[in-house]
């Protein structure tokens, strides 16, 4: 078998299958590792993580680990219905990993009651091939196409941006928004994330408040329902 003549997502069905298979591992290597090295120094940048730049190469390989964990897990349970849906989901396990390092570290200064994100947790952000928060956002909306996600998503970023300027917390709360409409978190999961410091009802009209000014500045920009 010419294992580089594989689609993506055969590929992964392959890998599932085969888990020990060096020449897979390799494919899959030369096709997604820069995608998941770039996806993670985004991450680490927005939130901001600066240890996460520092580790970089540990943060990589740790997504190498998830993929493997529990007899290839991850991979089994895989459904791409387009063949470019493969990096909306490196792009989910990704961010999945960095936040839960960067929550792990900044945790350890919190009381013991403070909450822990679990990577184990369903991943929310990706149903369907579809992040649910983000129909929130444009709620008749219709998405077909990776390319249309990836997109939007820099229409919703540049939008945040623009809506969190002033506020005395920025960073914060764009990763409150961050964790709601990319990652799926409930208002009490975010609430309990490190570093938050805020009631569940104060995240909460955050939340709506950030909802309204990026759906504004989104049909400001001829996004719209």
């Amino acid at each position: 078998m010419d294992i580089s003549k594989l689609s993506h997502n055969a590929l992964i069905s392959y890998l599932a299958n085969n888990l020990d298979d060096r020449d897979g591992w390799e494919e899959f290597h030369r096709r997604f590792n820069r995608f998941i090295t770039s996806v993670i120094i985004r991450t680490c940048r927005k939130i901001p993580y600066r240890r996460g730049l520092h580790q970089l190469e540990d943060l990589v390989h740790n997504v190498y680990v998830k993929l493997l964990e529990k007899d290839g897990k991850a991979l089994r349970g895989y459904k791409g219905q387009y063949e470019n849906t493969i990096f909306e989901w490196l792009r989910v396990i990704s961010i999945r990993i960095v936040l839960y390092d960067f929550n792990s570290i900044t945790s350890q200064s919190r009381s013991p009651e403070g909450g822990i994100f679990s990577m184990d947790e369903p991943f929310n952000g990706f149903d369907q091939d579809q992040p649910r928060g983000w129909q929130e956002l444009i709620p008749e909306a219709t998405f077909g196409e990776t390319t249309k996600f990836a997109e939007l998503r820099e229409e919703v970023e540049y939008c945040l941006e623009k809506s969190t300027t002033g506020s005395r917390r920025p960073e914060r709360d764009r990763l409150i928004f961050y964790l709601y409409i990319f990652e799926g978190m409930d208002v009490p999961s975010i609430t309990a994330f490190a570093g938050i410091d805020l009631t569940e009802k104060r995240v909460s009209n955050l939340i709506s408040e950030l909802k309204e000014k990026v759906r504004q500045c989104l049909q400001s920009r001829g996004i719209r329902p």
